[in-house]
Formats: C-alpha cells, structure tokens, sequence
C-alpha cells in the first residue's frame, strides 16, 4: 500500500478541483481498492467518484432498486477512523442484507472502508470499495489507512478553505455592483452569502434553505440549485414577491468551489436582480429602442412591474388572448423569450 502516493495526490488536487477524480483513482489503487468515492452530507447524499467507479455509480444514483441499508447505519466521524462493514453489520447480516448481496455482489464491491473527511459546510465521507474474493479492510491495512487519514483529512481541510476563498471571491465582486448573491449546496442549504441580500419579501430563509414565498417558485429554487450542483445551468426564475413590488429575477448557476462538499467540488451561486431597485425606462424611450407600438410598450412596462398576463390585459382594457398575441410582438422586437428577460432588460434600460 502506497500511502505518500495517495496522500501526494490529495495534496495536489487542493488547488485543482477539477483533478479530486483523479485523486481518488490514486488513492484507491494505492489502497488495494477497486473504488473510492466522496459523498457530501444532506438529503442528496450528492458522490464524488475515481474515475474507474463512473458505471457503478451511475447505477446506484438511477438504477437501483434496492435500498441502501449502510445510507442509515453507516454515520463516521470526524473524531474517529476507519469504519469497516464488520462495524456496523454482523457476518450474517451481510450475508442476508439484500443491498449487499441483490446489489454489490454483482458490481463486485462487497467490502468497504468509511471515513469522514471535512468539508465546505459539514463533514463528507470517503468510501474506499474493494471486490469480494479481497475480503475486508482489517488488521494491518486497517493500521496503514488509519495512519494515511490525519494527511487526508489535512488536505480536505485545505480545500475547503480554498473552497471558500473563491466563493468569498465571487460573493464580494457581485457585493461591488450592488448585486444579492448566495451559495447553495444540491438542497438550497445558504453556505454564504453577501451583504446585499434581502430576504422576507419573495426570497425567504427555511431553516438553512434558501427558498420563496410561493410553492410554484419554492419548488422551482429547489430544482434549480439541485441541477446547479450537478453542474446544469437552470432558467432564470421569477420569483414574485408577497408585497406586491416587483418581482425577483434568480440565476442560479454552477460553481466550481474547490471543496469536497459536493459533486466535483461543485456548488450553485444564486444571483438574485431585484427588478424593483431601479425605475423602469420611459414608455417613450422603450417605443424609440425597440420600435414598440405604444400599446406593446404599456404592456412591457406593466409586465415588467410584476402584473400577470392577465391583469396587464385587464388594465389595458384589451383581452388576455389580444395580450399574449402582443406579448409575442414585444418579445420578437426585443430579442427576449420570458417575461423574465423582458424584466430584466427594462430594468437596465432604467
């Protein structure tokens, strides 16, 4: 077993997220290990993987039907080391657990050893996997990883600081341009933001969670920030706001943050334009930019202060099909697609 190799690569990787893939394929083979892998903490228990473990994992995340038994018994701490299967499961236990033998046995990854490591927001836990016929982590090899776990958890250590150097990095430059911006984890949990937030009036607090007002946008956020880890960009949200003042604009998009909190060390930023800080552009000035019709401007302009489709129709004394048929127009003359981007744009014409 080649502890300085595995440890070195860790070492390396701190300054490289993009490289922790590789550092796991070195510490598995310096270990005797088919596998290793890096499971971030919270509700989407999100894995970080070697590069020879792609497959296996792919099928734990969205083909297994068998439930993991070890996701409720399995719990490593920071003050202690290694756990091995025989920790937590007695020999006939295994022999019978479905998880182990309907679902591992296949993949031939029957033993592992588990140790937490610690991340951006809470610990995250290293899993070295090995194949049946290797039989389980113990006795010497146990002694050589539990003396490899102080350099690796030193190395984990300092990528969360550079971690969050970088998104305190990101968070003060948009502080700069008067710009609320937060960092999510794959469950919307707030791991920082700056000062320029303001939450109670659309955007709220849920415990940790960053989330909305309203059910439609809540559920929306909690999709975004999800897709945003797994490194998919998601639509700008609107997000409407009980008071009745204009509405929010959210981008939520990924962020390499150097950690191992999260798949490839990655977390969301959430950039939040708050529609109602700056007066919208005069009906005039819109018609002359985009050679609006003075209806068509009346209605972005309505549209853009957070009425609905319907209640702009409503005000304009105009049926709601005659405004979705002008909202088209305003939309093909103005080279936007949602009312999102229409409010946005308007707002920087101001």
């Amino acid at each position: 077993m080649n502890a300085q190799r595995a440890i070195s690569a860790f070492e390396s990787a701190v300054l490289a997220p993009s490289a922790w893939g590789d550092a796991l394929e070195a510490l598995a083979q310096a270990c005797g290990a088919r596998i290793a892998t890096l499971v971030a903490s919270g509700p989407e228990r999100s894995l970080s993987c070697s590069r020879g473990a792609v497959d296996a994992i792919d099928l734990y995340l969205h083909r297994r039907e068998v439930p993991d038994s070890r996701h409720h018994r399995v719990f490593p701490g920071l003050d202690g080391g290694f756990r091995t299967d025989h920790d937590d499961f007695s020999p006939g236990e295994i022999a019978s657990d479905p998880y182990y033998q309907e679902f591992l046995a296949p993949l031939d990854i029957q033993w592992h050893a588990v140790a937490a490591l610690p991340g951006l927001g809470a610990p995250v836990v290293l899993s070295l996997k090995r194949a049946r016929r290797q039989g389980p982590f113990e006795g010497q090899e146990l002694e050589v990883l539990n003396r490899m776990l102080p350099s690796l958890r030193a190395a984990a250590r300092s990528a969360a600081v550079v971690g969050r150097a970088r998104i305190d990095g990101e968070l003060s430059a948009f502080a700069r341009v008067g710009r609320g911006a937060f960092c999510l984890d794959a469950g919307a949990t707030i791991l920082a933001h700056n000062g320029c937030v303001r939450l109670g009036d659309g955007l709220v607090r849920d415990g940790a969670r960053l989330s909305a007002a309203r059910p439609a946008d809540r559920d929306a956020l909690a999709r975004a920030a999800a897709a945003a880890v797994a490194g998919t960009a998601a639509p700008r949200l609107v997000v409407q706001r009980p008071s009745g003042r204009r509405p929010l604009l959210v981008d939520i998009l990924p962020l390499p943050a150097g950690d191992l909190g999260a798949p490839a060390g990655r977390c969301a930023l959430a950039l939040v334009t708050d529609t109602d800080g700056s007066p919208l552009p005069a009906r005039e000035v819109l018609e002359r930019a985009y050679a609006l019709a003075p209806r068509e401007a009346e209605l972005a302009l309505r549209l853009a202060a957070g009425d609905s489709v319907r209640d702009a129709a409503r005000a304009l004394h105009i049926s709601e099909q005659h405004a979705r048929q002008r909202l088209k127009q305003v939309f093909a003359k103005t080279g936007t697609a949602r009312q999102s981007e229409l409010a946005l744009l308007l707002a920087r014409m101001a």
